[in-house]
């Protein structure tokens, strides 16, 4: 078990999730992945058709005409969620062939799965597959490559083709096409999306998701070095709840999702930080507050915080288990607990000072909702966890994102969060 839990606890009866293993799991494999682990478990997740907030009908007619995108501007597109894994359509290739890819706040890869990926990886759980000889657009590269992500590990080859978010167009993309998968670990199981979409901030070109830094840029570079963007600005607005639909915006923010100023923090530079935290968007925390009858002020100085994507928030011990026993969490599985969902009006807000902003989140954001099926429903759990190996680390991920639309302002190295 990877949260330790205070206090009188209740078993759930409930369906086993995927990646459930037996209480019998070892204590070494178990602190491992609570180090070393951000997302296991995955469902199903769909995207809605894409939106465009451009406003170019030149560049419009550009697009039609197969021209890669060439004018200044902005683009948005759907994040859907199944509480777990958040997704966009993307498509690779010419005629476009359509991909739901994970988005990833701290990687750098582009992956899909490759026409013949091995059976059960890509047949058994359905995914959509890329092509190279349907697209007119695909040229090889063919350098043999591994990704590991959220402890699954993806092998296969690179290839360059035209890769479109909405109508935003990049031509000779690099990615990796997967032949075969494994899970490095019981909770490292991929489905439920095609693939991954790494928007890691675009200096970080020395991640090993590609064999050659210089040759590879990830993607966000790559929208910096077409000149494509309005702004070199990428804005995230997270899914709130299951059938919610959240957005992601390069080139801009969208003032319709919220109102006021930006509490803006720096980015820790990457020469005052180590791996991993290096090449990431990490900021400082100087403390952590369980705001409940009796305020719990728990002191982090000199503490950094990597921004994830994925539903996990991890602290210091001390303050993850205060904050377990003080919702009341209920053991769900080995990794997650869960609280009644109506009881969240009623739990207390945390509050994290970050680069001297207060940013609070409440209980509709520390935690998230997930479909059990039949006959349990909709449960809302809990990934409060925290980080023995590494103790002036935080992760805040998207149970700490959604509470605000951010803006990662990468000109300026800048994070900006509004409610």
């Amino acid at each position: 078990m990877i949260v330790v839990f205070i206090g009188r606890r209740e078993a759930a009866v409930v369906p086993r999730l995927p990646g459930d293993v037996p209480s019998s799991t070892s204590t070494s494999a178990t602190m491992h992945l609570r180090a070393a682990m951000i997302l296991g478990a995955i469902g199903v997740a769909v995207a809605t058709p894409v939106s465009r907030h451009g406003d170019s009908n030149a560049l419009q007619k550009a697009l039609q005409a197969g021209a890669a995108t060439t004018e200044r501007g902005t683009w948005a597109a759907p994040i859907a969620t199944n509480g777990l894994v958040h997704t966009i359509n993307i498509t690779i290739g010419t005629p476009p062939q359509p991909f739901n890819v994970s988005l990833d706040l701290t990687s750098n890869a582009l992956v899909v799965p490759a026409v013949y990926c091995e059976k059960y990886w890509c047949d058994y759980l359905p995914k959509q597959k890329y092509n190279a000889s349907a697209s007119s657009s695909y040229q090889p590269n063919g350098e043999k490559n591994t990704v590991r992500n959220n402890e699954q590990e993806y092998s296969g080859h690179l290839s360059y083709d035209t890769v479109r978010v909405n109508d935003l167009e990049i031509e000779h993309e690099t990615f990796m096409e997967y032949e075969s998968t494994r899970a490095v670990f019981p909770l490292g199981i991929s489905w439920g999306f095609d693939g991954i979409l790494g928007v890691a901030p675009p200096w970080n070109n020395g991640s090993t998701d590609f064999p050659d830094e210089q040759t590879y840029p990830n993607y966000l570079s790559l929208l910096q070095q077409k000149g494509v963007l309005k702004e070199n600005v990428m804005s995230i607005n997270f899914p709130h709840a299951l059938k919610d639909y959240g957005e992601i915006m390069f080139g801009g923010t969208n003032a319709s999702l919220y109102s006021g100023d930006f509490k803006t923090v720096k980015l820790l530079p990457d020469e005052d930080l180590t791996w991993p935290l290096q090449y990431q968007y990490t900021v400082p925390v100087t403390s952590v507050t369980f705001n409940a009858s009796v305020p719990y002020r728990y002191e982090t100085p000199n503490f950094k915080a990597i921004l994830a994507s994925e539903p996990v928030i991890y602290l210091p011990e001390k303050i993850a288990r205060i904050i377990h026993a003080g919702i009341g969490a209920q053991e769900l599985n080995w990794l997650w607990s869960y609280i009644p969902c109506d009881r969240r009006p009623y739990l207390p807000e945390l509050t994290f000072e970050i680069g001297g902003h207060d940013l609070t989140i409440t209980a509709f954001d520390y935690t998230f909702e997930y479909d059990l099926g039949e006959p349990w429903g909709k449960a809302c759990l809990v990934w409060i966890d925290y980080n023995e190996d590494r103790n002036d680390t935080i992760v805040l991920g998207s149970t700490f994102l959604k509470g605000f639309y951010t803006k990662f302002d990468l000109e300026n190295r800048e994070v900006g969060c509004k409610y």
